[in-house]
C-alpha cells in the first residue's frame, strides 16, 4: 500500500511564519511521489472528524506542524485509531503513524525519523 499523508499546519504556532511550509511539503511529497492532503489546524480544537478520514481514505501518516496545543488536540482523539508515534511507514495495519513538527518546543523532526 502506498503512503498517504495529512498535513496539519498551525500557521500562528511559535514565532516564525509559516507561508511557505506548505508549498515546501507539497514540492518534497510530490517529488517523491506521495499522496498528501494540507489542512489547517481547527481553531476550536476539535479534531475527531480525522477518525473517519483516516479510515475512509487509508491515510498512512498524520504529521501534525504546530505547537504543543496543537500536537495535544490532535493526538488525543488519534489514540483511538490505533496509530503511535514514529512507528515505520511499513506497518500501516496498525493505524495511521503520528509525526509532529513542534513549532516551539524541540521535541519535533528529531524524535521522529521516519
Amino acid at each position: 500500500m502506498s503512503r498517504k499523508i495529512i498535513f496539519l499546519i498551525n500557521p500562528i504556532s511559535g514565532t516564525r511564519q509559516k507561508n511557505l511550509l506548505p508549498s515546501l511539503l507539497s514540492d518534497l511529497t510530490r517529488k517523491r511521489g506521495i499522496h498528501h492532503e494540507i489542512l489547517p489546524t481547527v481553531a476550536s480544537g476539535d479534531y475527531t472528524f480525522l477518525k473517519n478520514k483516516i479510515e475512509e481514505e487509508s491515510i498512512t501518516d498524520v504529521v501534525i506542524c504546530g505547537g504543543d496545543g496543537t500536537v495535544n488536540a490532535v493526538v488525543a482523539p488519534l489514540a483511538k485509531t490505533g496509530g503511535f508515534f514514529c512507528r515505520k511507514a511499513d506497518s500501516i495495519d496498525k493505524g495511521p503513524a503520528i509525526r509532529f513538527f513542534s513549532a516551539i518546543s524541540r521535541l519535533g523532526s528529531s524524535a521522529c525519523d521516519a
